[in-house]
């Protein structure tokens, strides 16, 4: 089984293909008999794309083959909606072609849809920046993550091993446990570090008082491409998941032009989510414990090194000397 991307011009035919139980691609305008074959469906695309470069003819007739092939009954398929939520269901057939008045996409597999909106923020950190590709139809790696979202029962045969799942676990908690040695100040400090090594300039002292909520501030220089104005709220909870009313409190206090991000080591209320999600408010950016942990270990060589320059991080320092053994490659 596998996890199929199917993007719907970037969400503009989303509600199309929930309405109507299917996924669809342009690009092919006749059916291609021989779709098995990957030059046949070259000859296609040449012919009615012949001003396509070499590397895009590639690219899509990559993608068309993908859809074609690999999407069979019961892969579970996954399309964005504009607002970055997901829809997600199982094919119910392969690949067929359909030309009629209902989407002018005429290649399409059957589709059954779950009703709910996923919030992809929900996913691991990897998966979210997989989900992020610019490609139309792709795979997705984190099979057991997507279907568990989506409560999809997968087959014995595809569940991870126990030893696998044992050492994730371990290693999540390896870490959080010594986050949780850090006090309220050291770890601001250790979430501006990883905030520094993604591109992040603070611009407030740590532990202001009366900050309104907001214990780190300044602006995220995104590879020099864009700047964002951001302001961070920071909880060091172990168990309490963040509710609503702390949303809502934090989005309260954002300054004009600032965005909001809300990290804990906890979690996240249902109520919470969608609280930061809503369409009739500014949107807040949630990382949890997890999401915050699989943060650092992507950024841990960097997040040290700007520990480890700081003299005044020497008691930050001396609680997180993880071995780099238990930091997986």
């Amino acid at each position: 089984m596998n996890v199929i991307v199917v993007r719907a011009l970037n969400g503009e035919l989303t509600d199309t293909f929930k309405q109507n139980g299917f996924a669809a691609i342009g690009w092919i305008e006749e059916p291609i008999e021989n779709f098995n074959d990957w030059e046949t469906i070259e000859r296609q695309y040449r012919q009615d794309f012949p001003d396509g470069s070499p590397v895009k003819v590639g690219v899509n007739v990559g993608q068309i083959y993908r859809f074609l092939n690999e999407i069979k009954v019961g892969t579970i398929v996954v399309t964005p909606y504009r607002d970055g939520t997901l829809l997600i269901g199982q094919a119910t057939s392969e690949a067929y072609y359909q030309k009629d008045t209902i989407c002018r996409f005429y290649c399409r597999v059957n589709v059954a849809w779950k009703n709910e909106r996923y919030d992809r923020r929900l996913l691991s950190i990897p998966t979210q920046n997989t989900i992020r590709s610019s490609l139309t139809i792709f795979r997705v790696p984190a099979i057991h993550e997507i279907a568990n979202l989506a409560r999809i029962p997968l087959p014995d045969s595809i569940l991870p091993t126990t030893s696998l799942s044992v050492q994730q676990n371990n290693y999540i908690e390896v870490i959080k446990a010594q986050l949780l040695s850090l006090d309220p100040t050291e770890f601001e400090i250790f979430v501006n570090c990883i905030m520094q090594s993604l591109g992040f300039e603070s611009t407030q002292e740590h532990g202001n008082v009366g900050d309104g909520g907001t214990d780190v501030e300044g602006i995220l220089n995104v590879l020099g491409f864009a700047s964002i104005k951001l302001q961070i709220q920071v909880k060091r909870y172990e168990s309490n998941a963040i509710s609503e009313r702390e949303i809502r409190n934090f989005r309260g206090s954002l300054k004009n032009g600032y965005q909001g991000t809300f990290i804990t080591l906890s979690s996240f209320s249902r109520k919470a989510v969608e609280s930061a999600s809503s369409p009739n408010f500014q949107p807040i950016n949630l990382i949890d414990g997890k999401q915050l942990i699989e943060v650092f270990i992507e950024q841990f060589d960097k997040v040290m090194q700007l520990i480890e320059d700081n003299e005044s991080y020497r008691s930050l320092l001396d609680k997180l000397r993880f071995k780099k053994i238990i930091i997986p490659q």
